[in-house]
């Protein structure tokens, strides 16, 4: 998973930079923290607009999140309070439909299901709060999102991808390469693809890696064969294997 920051000021002309809006169109989740000065930033309006009007064109599992700062999420999808006065601001010194634009995504994200953190001396403690409730919320989704990616390979792709999951992570990319030839062909144009993919990546000093995330929805999708740790695919915890040698219950198909 990828997480783009963009330093870039935009005030002047504000017009986005192509690397930036190549890095929003490409995202799967944007968070939008919500104050009471952001409507008064003309980059901040066009940020939102395009993460709101272009993004979903380009991406359809494209999702917002958005944390209100200190602001009733009301005044937002009303434009009121002092966004009402930002964008009164804005009118007269910028083309109406931009400002058209911009008006539309702040109703669009003031109508999403966010986070409202308010309150004086307990800022901290809700700021932790509210980014556990963000782990719990996102993860979930973002593990949605690249089980569809997996889901998206071929057979040779998935068995090779599983298999780093499962045993492989941070292992020299000739070791893989020569094990995994010993039970499939085109192992080297796999692992190319998983890499062109973004769902691998190949260190300076040759070892294959992948994010610890998508590790764990392998190790999940592994999980979700069976019930009975025998019967399932591959087993990489030495208790689970000590076990099913034990008690005899290893499956023909396990590796």
């Amino acid at each position: 998973m990828n997480v783009f920051f963009d330093e870039e000021k935009l005030e002047k002309g504000v017009q986005l930079s192509h690397s930036l809006s190549q890095a929003i169109a490409a995202c799967n989740i944007s968070i939008i923290v919500w104050s009471a000065n952001y409507a008064s930033s003309k980059s901040y309006l066009a940020e939102l607009s395009y993460i709101m009007v272009m993004g979903r064109k380009v991406s359809q599992q494209h999702t917002a999140l958005p944390i209100f700062y200190h602001v009733d999420p009301s005044d937002v999808r009303n434009l009121g309070g002092s966004f009402r006065t930002s964008f009164e601001e804005h009118e007269p010194n910028r083309p109406l439909d931009e400002v058209k634009r911009w008006k539309a995504a702040f109703v669009d994200i003031g109508k999403l299901k966010g986070w409202h953190i308010d309150g004086g001396k307990s800022d901290r403690k809700d700021w932790e709060s509210e980014v556990d409730k963000l782990k719990e919320y996102a993860q979930p989704k973002i593990l949605q999102i690249l089980k569809s990616s997996y889901e998206g390979l071929d057979e040779l792709e998935k068995n090779i991808f599983l298999d780093i999951a499962c045993f492989f992570n941070w292992e020299h990319k000739d070791t893989v390469e020569t094990i995994l030839s010993g039970y499939y062909k085109g192992v080297v144009s796999g692992i190319n693809n998983l890499v062109d993919k973004c769902l691998l990546d190949v260190g300076y000093f040759g070892s294959i890696s992948m994010h610890d995330m998508l590790e764990e929805m392998g190790k999940d999708v592994i999980h979700q064969e069976s019930k009975d740790t025998g019967k399932r695919g591959r087993i990489w915890n030495p208790k689970d294997v000590n076990q099913v040698l034990r008690y005899n219950k290893v499956s023909v198909n396990c590796i």
